[in-house]
Protein backbone atom coordinates (compact mmCIF):
# COMPACT_ATOMS: atom_id res chain seq x y z
CA UNK A 1 0.00 0.00 0.00
CA UNK A 2 1.57 3.44 -1.21
CA UNK A 3 0.49 6.20 1.31
CA UNK A 4 -0.05 9.25 -0.06
CA UNK A 5 -2.91 11.11 1.93
CA UNK A 6 -3.66 11.97 5.85
CA UNK A 7 -6.41 9.47 6.25
CA UNK A 8 -4.93 6.34 5.13
CA UNK A 9 -1.56 7.44 6.84
CA UNK A 10 -3.50 7.93 9.83
CA UNK A 11 -5.48 4.52 9.74
CA UNK A 12 -1.98 2.94 8.64
CA UNK A 13 -0.31 3.91 11.95
CA UNK A 14 -3.42 2.72 13.85
CA UNK A 15 -3.13 -0.82 12.22
CA UNK A 16 0.54 -0.53 12.57
CA UNK A 17 0.44 0.15 16.54
CA UNK A 18 -1.38 -2.95 17.17
CA UNK A 19 1.82 -5.07 16.50
CA UNK A 20 4.87 -6.26 18.62
CA UNK A 21 7.12 -6.95 15.60
CA UNK A 22 7.16 -4.70 12.56
CA UNK A 23 9.88 -4.42 9.98
CA UNK A 24 11.08 -1.16 8.76
CA UNK A 25 13.46 0.06 5.93
CA UNK A 26 13.68 3.85 4.21
CA UNK A 27 14.53 5.02 0.94
CA UNK A 28 16.59 8.43 0.71
CA UNK A 29 18.45 10.97 -1.61
CA UNK A 30 21.89 11.75 -0.58
CA UNK A 31 24.07 13.74 -3.00
CA UNK A 32 26.21 16.91 -1.84
CA UNK A 33 24.10 17.79 1.04
CA UNK A 34 24.69 17.58 4.49
CA UNK A 35 21.78 15.65 5.34
CA UNK A 36 19.98 12.71 3.17
CA UNK A 37 16.46 13.77 2.09
CA UNK A 38 14.08 11.09 3.06
CA UNK A 39 11.80 9.77 0.36
CA UNK A 40 9.60 6.51 1.73
CA UNK A 41 9.78 4.75 5.08
CA UNK A 42 8.68 1.17 4.64
CA UNK A 43 7.05 -0.81 7.33
CA UNK A 44 5.46 -4.05 7.44
CA UNK A 45 3.36 -6.07 9.71
CA UNK A 46 3.21 -10.04 9.51
CA UNK A 47 -0.05 -9.43 7.42
CA UNK A 48 0.68 -6.00 5.49
CA UNK A 49 3.25 -3.41 4.27
CA UNK A 50 2.90 0.41 3.90
CA UNK A 51 5.05 2.13 1.68
CA UNK A 52 4.78 5.89 3.33
CA UNK A 53 5.26 8.74 1.08
CA UNK A 54 7.65 11.03 3.38
CA UNK A 55 7.70 13.89 0.13
CA UNK A 56 3.90 14.52 0.41
CA UNK A 57 2.81 17.37 2.51
CA UNK A 58 1.22 15.14 5.60
CA UNK A 59 1.56 15.32 9.69
CA UNK A 60 3.82 12.54 9.85
CA UNK A 61 3.98 13.23 13.59
CA UNK A 62 1.75 9.93 14.64
CA UNK A 63 4.70 7.66 13.68
CA UNK A 64 6.61 9.14 16.49
CA UNK A 65 5.14 6.25 19.14
CA UNK A 66 5.86 3.27 16.66
CA UNK A 67 9.38 4.07 17.27
CA UNK A 68 9.62 5.47 20.36
CA UNK A 69 7.53 2.72 21.98
CA UNK A 70 9.70 -0.32 23.67
CA UNK A 71 6.35 -2.17 23.28
CA UNK A 72 6.98 -2.99 19.19
CA UNK A 73 10.59 -4.22 17.83
CA UNK A 74 11.85 -2.69 15.03
CA UNK A 75 13.49 -4.81 13.28
CA UNK A 76 16.11 -2.90 10.40
CA UNK A 77 18.89 -4.53 8.13
CA UNK A 78 21.67 -1.88 8.60
CA UNK A 79 19.34 0.18 11.57
CA UNK A 80 22.73 2.93 11.64
CA UNK A 81 22.04 3.97 8.28
CA UNK A 82 17.91 4.16 8.68
CA UNK A 83 17.99 5.60 12.61
CA UNK A 84 19.41 8.77 12.38
CA UNK A 85 17.28 9.92 9.46
CA UNK A 86 14.01 8.97 10.97
CA UNK A 87 15.01 10.61 13.75
CA UNK A 88 15.84 13.86 12.14
CA UNK A 89 12.80 13.47 10.06
CA UNK A 90 10.01 12.49 13.27
CA UNK A 91 11.90 14.60 15.36
CA UNK A 92 11.43 11.21 17.77
CA UNK A 93 13.60 9.25 19.43
CA UNK A 94 14.03 5.40 18.31
CA UNK A 95 14.43 2.25 20.93
CA UNK A 96 13.77 -1.22 20.45
CA UNK A 97 15.17 -2.08 17.88
CA UNK A 98 16.94 -5.52 15.76
CA UNK A 99 19.45 -4.94 13.28
CA UNK A 100 19.51 -8.34 11.26
CA UNK A 101 22.50 -6.90 9.95
CA UNK A 102 24.14 -6.83 12.95
CA UNK A 103 22.96 -10.10 13.65
CA UNK A 104 24.11 -12.26 11.42
CA UNK A 105 28.18 -10.52 12.25
CA UNK A 106 27.82 -11.99 15.12
CA UNK A 107 26.29 -15.25 13.86
CA UNK A 108 30.08 -15.36 12.21
CA UNK A 109 28.51 -13.92 8.63
CA UNK A 110 30.87 -11.57 6.71
CA UNK A 111 30.83 -8.20 8.45
CA UNK A 112 28.64 -5.60 6.47
CA UNK A 113 26.74 -8.31 4.52
CA UNK A 114 23.72 -7.12 2.47
CA UNK A 115 20.22 -8.13 2.64
CA UNK A 116 20.19 -9.64 -0.78
CA UNK A 117 22.69 -11.97 0.42
CA UNK A 118 21.61 -12.55 3.92
CA UNK A 119 18.30 -13.68 2.83
CA UNK A 120 19.61 -16.18 0.35
CA UNK A 121 21.70 -17.78 2.88
CA UNK A 122 19.48 -17.99 5.66
CA UNK A 123 15.99 -18.42 3.81
CA UNK A 124 16.77 -19.10 -0.02
CA UNK A 125 15.21 -15.91 -1.36
CA UNK A 126 16.19 -14.24 -4.33
CA UNK A 127 16.35 -10.72 -4.08
CA UNK A 128 16.54 -8.13 -7.13
CA UNK A 129 18.37 -4.90 -6.28
CA UNK A 130 17.76 -3.24 -9.77
CA UNK A 131 16.75 -0.17 -8.20
CA UNK A 132 18.92 0.11 -5.49
CA UNK A 133 20.63 3.14 -6.74
CA UNK A 134 17.54 4.90 -8.20
CA UNK A 135 15.84 8.44 -7.80
CA UNK A 136 14.04 7.89 -4.86
CA UNK A 137 12.64 11.54 -5.00
CA UNK A 138 11.40 10.98 -8.67
CA UNK A 139 6.75 10.53 -8.50
CA UNK A 140 5.52 8.71 -9.52
CA UNK A 141 7.62 6.07 -8.21
CA UNK A 142 7.92 3.06 -10.93
CA UNK A 143 6.75 -0.32 -10.47
CA UNK A 144 10.04 -1.78 -10.01
CA UNK A 145 10.59 1.03 -7.29
CA UNK A 146 7.54 -0.22 -5.79
CA UNK A 147 8.42 -3.42 -6.15
CA UNK A 148 11.73 -3.11 -4.50
CA UNK A 149 11.08 -1.37 -1.97
CA UNK A 150 8.16 -4.27 -0.84
CA UNK A 151 10.72 -6.61 -0.66
CA UNK A 152 13.06 -4.86 1.92
CA UNK A 153 10.96 -5.17 4.41
CA UNK A 154 8.79 -8.52 3.26
CA UNK A 155 11.35 -11.07 4.99
CA UNK A 156 12.25 -9.00 7.60
CA UNK A 157 10.54 -10.22 10.49
CA UNK A 158 10.74 -13.98 9.61
CA UNK A 159 14.24 -13.50 8.83
CA UNK A 160 14.66 -11.59 12.47
CA UNK A 161 12.87 -14.92 14.11
CA UNK A 162 15.38 -17.34 12.47
CA UNK A 163 18.57 -15.50 13.70
CA UNK A 164 17.15 -14.30 17.65
CA UNK A 165 17.33 -17.87 17.96
CA UNK A 166 20.79 -18.69 16.48
CA UNK A 167 22.33 -15.79 18.78
CA UNK A 168 20.45 -17.14 21.72
CA UNK A 169 21.69 -20.20 21.47
CA UNK A 170 25.19 -19.41 20.52
CA UNK A 171 25.45 -17.12 23.57
CA UNK A 172 25.92 -13.83 22.00
CA UNK A 173 22.34 -12.22 22.98
CA UNK A 174 23.83 -9.70 25.52
CA UNK A 175 26.73 -8.45 23.19
CA UNK A 176 24.05 -7.72 20.28
CA UNK A 177 21.59 -5.90 22.95
CA UNK A 178 24.67 -3.92 23.63
CA UNK A 179 25.30 -2.85 20.67
CA UNK A 180 21.75 -2.13 19.29
CA UNK A 181 20.89 0.67 22.37
CA UNK A 182 23.95 1.98 20.48
CA UNK A 183 23.02 2.09 17.35
CA UNK A 184 19.73 3.75 18.85
CA UNK A 185 22.17 6.90 20.15
CA UNK A 186 23.01 7.66 16.12
CA UNK A 187 22.58 10.82 15.02
CA UNK A 188 24.21 13.30 12.88
CA UNK A 189 27.31 15.25 13.98
CA UNK A 190 26.61 16.75 17.57
CA UNK A 191 28.77 20.20 17.64
CA UNK A 192 29.54 19.28 20.94
CA UNK A 193 31.97 17.11 19.81
CA UNK A 194 33.13 17.83 16.58
CA UNK A 195 36.51 17.96 18.38
CA UNK A 196 36.97 13.93 18.22
CA UNK A 197 36.47 14.16 14.53
CA UNK A 198 39.05 16.58 13.71
CA UNK A 199 41.95 14.19 13.62
CA UNK A 200 44.81 13.82 16.01
CA UNK A 201 45.26 17.66 17.19
CA UNK A 202 47.14 17.32 20.34
CA UNK A 203 50.55 17.01 17.87
CA UNK A 204 49.69 21.31 17.78
CA UNK A 205 50.11 24.05 20.70
CA UNK A 206 46.94 24.38 23.45
CA UNK A 207 46.36 28.01 21.25
CA UNK A 208 46.90 26.14 18.19
CA UNK A 209 44.06 23.48 19.80
CA UNK A 210 41.54 25.87 20.79
CA UNK A 211 41.46 27.59 17.07
CA UNK A 212 41.23 24.27 15.48
CA UNK A 213 38.27 23.19 17.63
CA UNK A 214 36.48 26.75 17.42
CA UNK A 215 36.58 27.23 13.40
CA UNK A 216 35.56 23.38 13.37
CA UNK A 217 32.71 23.64 15.15
CA UNK A 218 31.77 27.17 12.83
CA UNK A 219 32.54 25.05 10.09
CA UNK A 220 30.11 22.54 11.22
CA UNK A 221 27.25 24.21 12.02
CA UNK A 222 27.96 26.43 8.79
CA UNK A 223 27.33 23.45 6.37
CA UNK A 224 24.38 22.23 8.51
CA UNK A 225 22.74 25.55 7.98
CA UNK A 226 23.75 25.36 4.18
CA UNK A 227 22.73 22.01 3.90
CA UNK A 228 26.04 20.93 2.21
CA UNK A 229 28.61 18.70 2.57
CA UNK A 230 31.68 19.77 5.34
CA UNK A 231 34.32 19.12 2.20
CA UNK A 232 32.41 22.06 0.52
CA UNK A 233 34.19 24.78 2.44
CA UNK A 234 37.27 23.17 3.45
CA UNK A 235 39.41 20.33 4.34
CA UNK A 236 40.87 19.33 7.81
CA UNK A 237 44.56 20.11 6.07
CA UNK A 238 43.12 23.80 5.62
CA UNK A 239 41.61 23.63 8.93
CA UNK A 240 44.91 23.35 10.76
CA UNK A 241 46.72 25.91 8.46
CA UNK A 242 44.01 28.43 9.55
CA UNK A 243 44.12 27.39 13.32
CA UNK A 244 47.85 27.88 12.93
CA UNK A 245 48.18 31.40 11.43
CA UNK A 246 44.41 32.42 13.76
CA UNK A 247 43.69 35.33 10.85
CA UNK A 248 42.18 38.38 12.22
CA UNK A 249 41.41 40.17 9.06
CA UNK A 250 41.11 39.77 5.41
CA UNK A 251 44.66 40.32 4.84
CA UNK A 252 46.07 37.40 7.27
CA UNK A 253 44.81 34.48 4.71
CA UNK A 254 47.72 35.09 1.90
CA UNK A 255 48.88 32.01 2.92
CA UNK A 256 48.48 29.87 -0.81
CA UNK A 257 46.58 27.39 1.48
CA UNK A 258 43.70 29.69 2.26
CA UNK A 259 44.01 32.66 0.14
CA UNK A 260 41.12 31.34 -2.04
CA UNK A 261 38.34 30.87 0.68
CA UNK A 262 35.47 33.22 -0.30
CA UNK A 263 34.95 36.24 1.85
CA UNK A 264 31.98 35.07 3.52
CA UNK A 265 33.84 32.63 4.63
CA UNK A 266 36.94 34.20 5.84
CA UNK A 267 34.18 36.83 7.98
CA UNK A 268 32.90 33.40 9.85
CA UNK A 269 36.43 32.10 10.61
CA UNK A 270 37.38 35.38 12.02
CA UNK A 271 34.56 35.26 14.10
CA UNK A 272 35.49 31.80 15.32
CA UNK A 273 38.98 32.39 16.23
CA UNK A 274 37.50 34.72 18.47
CA UNK A 275 35.68 32.39 20.61
CA UNK A 276 38.97 29.72 20.79
CA UNK A 277 39.08 30.87 24.69
CA UNK A 278 35.65 29.36 25.24
CA UNK A 279 37.20 25.60 24.13
CA UNK A 280 40.28 25.95 26.21
CA UNK A 281 38.47 22.71 28.57
CA UNK A 282 38.59 20.54 25.46
CA UNK A 283 42.56 20.73 24.90
CA UNK A 284 45.15 19.11 26.07
CA UNK A 285 48.98 19.35 26.66
CA UNK A 286 51.05 18.91 23.69
CA UNK A 287 53.07 15.68 23.09
CA UNK A 288 54.83 14.35 20.39
CA UNK A 289 55.42 10.58 19.07
CA UNK A 290 57.50 8.94 17.21
CA UNK A 291 55.54 7.13 14.30
CA UNK A 292 54.01 4.24 14.42
CA UNK A 293 56.35 1.04 13.67
CA UNK A 294 54.99 -1.58 11.74
CA UNK A 295 56.56 -4.24 13.37
CA UNK A 296 55.22 -3.66 16.51
CA UNK A 297 51.27 -2.81 14.59
CA UNK A 298 51.42 -5.86 13.49
CA UNK A 299 52.41 -8.03 16.45
CA UNK A 300 49.68 -6.22 18.08
CA UNK A 301 47.31 -6.75 15.36
CA UNK A 302 48.00 -10.46 15.78
CA UNK A 303 47.56 -10.51 19.98
CA UNK A 304 44.25 -9.20 18.75
CA UNK A 305 43.73 -11.58 16.56
CA UNK A 306 44.72 -14.77 18.49
CA UNK A 307 42.62 -13.54 21.99
CA UNK A 308 39.21 -13.59 19.26
CA UNK A 309 40.06 -17.11 18.17
CA UNK A 310 37.32 -18.70 20.47
CA UNK A 311 34.60 -16.64 19.37
CA UNK A 312 32.37 -16.95 16.17
CA UNK A 313 32.30 -13.88 14.89
CA UNK A 314 34.35 -11.17 12.22
CA UNK A 315 37.29 -10.02 13.93
CA UNK A 316 36.93 -6.28 11.91
CA UNK A 317 33.19 -6.58 13.88
CA UNK A 318 34.92 -5.62 17.17
CA UNK A 319 37.48 -3.27 15.93
CA UNK A 320 39.70 -1.96 12.66
CA UNK A 321 43.15 -1.77 12.46
CA UNK A 322 42.19 1.76 12.18
CA UNK A 323 40.91 1.80 16.01
CA UNK A 324 43.77 -0.42 17.30
CA UNK A 325 46.44 1.66 15.43
CA UNK A 326 44.27 4.55 17.39
CA UNK A 327 44.42 2.93 20.46
CA UNK A 328 48.39 2.05 20.73
CA UNK A 329 48.65 5.80 19.52
CA UNK A 330 46.89 6.91 22.37
CA UNK A 331 48.32 4.51 24.50
CA UNK A 332 51.74 5.71 23.59
CA UNK A 333 50.90 9.37 24.36
CA UNK A 334 49.95 8.48 27.88
CA UNK A 335 46.24 10.01 27.19
CA UNK A 336 44.19 9.54 30.15
CA UNK A 337 40.47 10.18 28.46
CA UNK A 338 40.42 7.36 25.67
CA UNK A 339 37.57 7.88 23.13
CA UNK A 340 37.94 4.18 22.41
CA UNK A 341 35.45 1.58 21.35
CA UNK A 342 38.00 -1.76 22.09
CA UNK A 343 37.69 0.50 26.11
CA UNK A 344 34.19 0.21 26.11
CA UNK A 345 31.42 -2.14 26.91
CA UNK A 346 31.39 -5.93 25.93
CA UNK A 347 35.04 -5.48 23.45
CA UNK A 348 36.56 -4.05 26.59
CA UNK A 349 35.43 -7.40 28.29
CA UNK A 350 36.57 -10.32 25.59
CA UNK A 351 39.70 -8.30 24.44
CA UNK A 352 40.10 -4.69 25.32
CA UNK A 353 41.27 -4.89 28.66
CA UNK A 354 43.89 -8.09 27.52
CA UNK A 355 44.77 -5.82 24.46
CA UNK A 356 45.27 -2.66 26.74
CA UNK A 357 47.73 -4.53 28.84
CA UNK A 358 49.61 -6.38 26.06
CA UNK A 359 50.11 -2.44 24.48
CA UNK A 360 51.62 -1.32 27.61
CA UNK A 361 54.19 -3.83 27.88
CA UNK A 362 54.98 -3.36 24.54
CA UNK A 363 55.47 0.33 24.61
Amino acid sequence: MLIQSQSILDAAIAEISQNTHIAVDTEFYWMRTYYPELCLIQIATINDIYLIDTLEDLDFSGLNYIFETNDIQKILHSAANDVPIIKRFLDCEINNIFDTQLAATFLGFANQLSLKNLLQEILNIEMEKESQFSDWRKRPLSANQIAYAKKDVEYLITLQKDLDKKLIDIGYHDFFEEELIDICQIGFNNLEVIHNKVGNIQKFSEKVQRNIIAVAKWREETAQQKDIPVRFLFDNKVLYAIARIAPTSHDDFASPEIIRLNSSIKNGIITAIKTSNEHQHLTGERKYTAKLDNETVDKIIDFFNTELDNYKFDNSSVASKKDIRSLIYNLKLENDDINNKLLKGWRYEIVGRKLKEYILRLL
